[in-house]
Order: structure tokens, then C-alpha cells, then sequence
């Protein structure tokens, strides 16, 4: 199996343990689209993290070499091939992938980057090639000084037991993000005094309505609008500054 030499040392480790083999057939073309596509029946090593074309594969398919790149072979000793890039078709799926160019005794293999980049996966024990299962596990909902229902009312149910929604989230490892930090500039004018004690350090009103979405318990990001480059230059001067979850926490044992 091929793989790159500056992963072999650092990256990767390989052993007969962890390299499972598996076989499917799947379709190679050109990246540009030009001239007939062609059907390989692949050996899947989820050990190696290049594909690697046979000559008469990547002939017929008219590749030339884009780079050159020194691989690490699994009894450790190295070669040079050639690199370039094609499409693959497989299970429904079709991307762009890197690929080896093969010699003459080199078989097609197909490998972890292509697998990744077709987003399929083999199974472990079917030994089959079945397509990821990707989640996205984010939600985003209005949150500020003026709108602190998220972190202060329990509108959800997480087993059986009333939560707010930033608690849910957290308990069922969902992302929030908060958006409306500074309520369309509103929050950017004078706030309390309360504020201000709670949430020391800042220049600004802004500063602070926004520190406070940030040190929020399970808010992950704060969302605000900016179309100024001072005003962007303000926002971001808030990082500086730690988050400050209890002066949070401060203003609602005040309500």
C-alpha cells in the first residue's frame, strides 16, 4: 500500500491489526469531463490514504502526472510516483479526488482520502462500503440582554425534567449559536449600571451586550451584524477580554 512519506511517521500508523480489505466497483473519468469514463473494480484498503490507478487505467483516461510525491511503503521503504487528480463515481456518490499513478505491478486501490471525500465508509464487520451518515447538530436562536429567554425560561423537556433551551442543547451535545447579540444596534446605547458592574473591562455598551451573550453557559458563538471597520474592530477588541459566566449569572439573580 502507498502512503505519503511525511505521514508515515507522524500522522498514520498501520498495523495488521487495524487494515481491513474489501472490494467494490466503482467509475473513473477525467476531472474535466473529457473522454470516456472507466470502470474499475477497486481494492479498498481503509490502511492506505491515497488511491492508486493501474497504467492502463490512468492511460485511458489520458492523466498526466501534476506532481511528484515520495511515498512510504508498509516494509518502510520508499518510492517516487506521480500524483494527479480524477473523478470518482461510486455508491451514488461522484467527487474529485487525488490519485496515484501507478506502475505496471500496482493494482487499483482505493483510499481513505477518496473514501472521505466520497463521504463513505466501510463497515467493519459487513465489510461493505455504505455512505456516512453526517449530522449537522447545530441550532441558532435569538439571545441578548433584552431577550434572555433561552438561558432563563424552561421551555424544553430533556428526560422528563423542564430545561431552557441552551440547557437542552447542551444535554443533547447540539451547538447554539446566538444570534441577535445586540439587538440590531439597540443594546449599543447606554445600558444599566448593573450591567456595567457585571460585566467589567469593556469600552462600551456594545462591548458589553455582546460579553454577555459570549459568557453565557453553552452559547458556542455570538452572532452580530457590523458594516463598519470600527465597529468590527470594537467587537473583536470584546476577545480580549475572558469570558465572564458568573457576572452572567449575576444579573439574573437579580431579576
Amino acid at each position: 500500500m502507498l502512503l505519503p512519506k511525511r505521514f508515515h511517521r507522524h500522522a498514520v500508523r498501520v498495523s495488521q491489526g487495524d487494515v481491513g480489505l474489501t472490494d467494490v466497483r466503482a467509475i473513473v473519468s477525467r476531472r474535466d469531463g473529457r473522454g470516456k469514463a472507466v470502470r474499475v473494480r477497486f481494492l479498498v484498503d481503509t490502511g492506505a490514504l491515497y488511491s492508486v490507478l493501474p497504467p492502463r487505467v490512468w492511460h485511458a483516461l489520458g492523466l498526466r502526472p501534476a506532481r511528484t510525491a515520495e511515498f512510504s511503503l508498509a516494509d518502510g521503504s520508499s518510492i517516487a510516483r506521480g500524483v494527479s487528480e480524477c473523478r470518482f463515481t461510486l455508491a451514488g456518490m461522484s467527487a474529485t479526488s487525488p490519485v496515484v499513478l501507478g506502475e505496471a505491478d500496482e493494482g487499483p486501490l482505493l483510499g481513505a482520502v477518496t473514501l472521505e471525500t466520497l463521504g463513505l465508509m466501510v463497515n467493519p464487520l459487513s465489510r461493505k462500503v455504505y455512505p456516512m451518515r453526517l449530522t449537522l447538530k447545530v441550532i441558532q436562536l435569538p439571545y441578548n440582554l433584552a431577550m434572555p429567554e433561552a438561558y432563563e425560561h424552561p421551555t424544553q423537556e430533556v428526560d422528563g425534567e423542564r430545561v431552557c433551551a441552551l440547557e437542552a442543547a447542551r444535554r443533547l451535545g447540539i451547538v447554539a449559536i446566538a444570534s441577535a447579540s445586540i439587538l440590531q444596534g439597540q443594546l449599543s446605547r447606554r445600558l444599566p449600571t448593573a450591567v456595567d458592574e457585571a460585566l467589567p473591562g469593556l469600552a462600551s455598551a456594545a462591548a458589553r451586550a455582546l460579553q454577555f451573550v459570549r459568557s453565557t453557559p453553552g452559547v458556542t458563538a455570538a452572532l452580530v451584524g457590523m458594516s463598519r471597520r470600527e465597529h468590527v474592530e470594537q467587537n473583536l477588541a470584546v476577545a480580549h477580554v475572558e469570558p465572564a459566566p458568573a457576572g452572567v449569572d449575576s444579573l439574573f439573580a437579580r431579576r
